[in-house]
């Protein structure tokens, strides 16, 4: 497991450290916590409020054309938050000491990127062979069933 950490602009000799699996709160710095968790809570109910727009808007314009206007609010909705939410970088540059020497070099961003291709790669042969394996084998049941009716009918 890799421990990830971030030094303070202010006092460059202050290295604060969070393992990846804590509470990703954690990964945003201090200074910024209050300000971010305000922001995600302003919206709190986002999903919601976008659904009962949906629906409140079903009778006037149809419930496809309803629920594509929703889905626009929400999506506009994610957008605006993700304008205003501070900036973080997921893959830390190198940690120097406080002579300034590199003590750690960073983390390369090309291995999250394949990392992130291999896993959504095998993610989808896994549920592409699930699907298809279960649409063949609900279809040799559906025929059987098909044919045993057929005799029960024909009989």
């Amino acid at each position: 497991m890799y421990t990830l950490g971030w030094v303070e602009e202010e006092d460059p000799e202050l290295i604060h450290w969070c393992p990846m699996n804590e509470e990703p709160l954690h990964l945003i710095p201090e200074r910024f916590r209050d300000d971010v968790t305000g922001k995600l809570n302003a919206g709190g109910r986002a999903p919601i409020d976008r659904a009962k727009l949906g629906r409140q808007l079903a009778p006037k314009l149809g419930a496809w054309n309803a629920t594509l206007v929703g889905g626009a609010a929400y999506l506009v909705a994610v957008f605006v938050v993700m304008l205003i939410l501070p900036t973080i970088s997921e893959t830390p540059g190198p940690i120097v000491d406080g002579a300034g020497v590199i003590v750690f070099p960073g983390f390369p961003a090309i291995d999250m990127y394949e990392f992130r291709l291999y896993t959504f790669t095998t993610q989808l042969i896994m549920w592409t062979t699930i699907g298809l394996v279960f649409a063949v084998l609900i279809s040799k049941m559906l025929d059987g069933r098909r044919k045993e009716l057929d005799v029960t009918v024909a009989g």
